[in-house]
């Protein structure tokens, strides 16, 4: 569940070490929609949601149907835009953004 948490590191010795409230669990990022839904390499595409960036800067990977896309242009907690890729796939495809943090959102295709 989102919220703090306490960070506790035991060491080999047995000594403890605690520090209150020094992690946050943050929601699970989600993928709603993509705008257009459907497009060829070079369409932009803006993928909206909440979350994207799991506590990042900035989106780091975009894949639409497992090909990366071919840029990033612009990226928030909300909405993520880039260019489409490549790809002889035809139909629904998986949807996957990674932050900078290594935090992954996914919308199955």
């Amino acid at each position: 569940a989102p919220g703090a948490g306490d960070v506790v590191l035991v060491s080999d010795t047995g000594s403890v070490v605690t520090g209150a409230s020094l992690f946050e669990y943050l929601s699970v990022p989600v993928i709603d929609q993509l705008l257009p839904a459907q497009g060829q390499q070079g369409t932009r595409v803006s993928i909206q949601g909440s979350g994207m960036l799991g506590g990042g800067a900035s989106a780091t990977s975009v894949t639409l149907g497992g090909v990366e896309v071919q840029a990033i242009t612009a990226s928030n907690n909300s909405i993520v835009t880039v260019v489409a890729g490549a790809s002889s796939a035809l139909g629904v495809t998986d949807v996957v953004v990674t932050a900078d943090t290594g935090a992954v959102a996914t919308l199955a295709g």
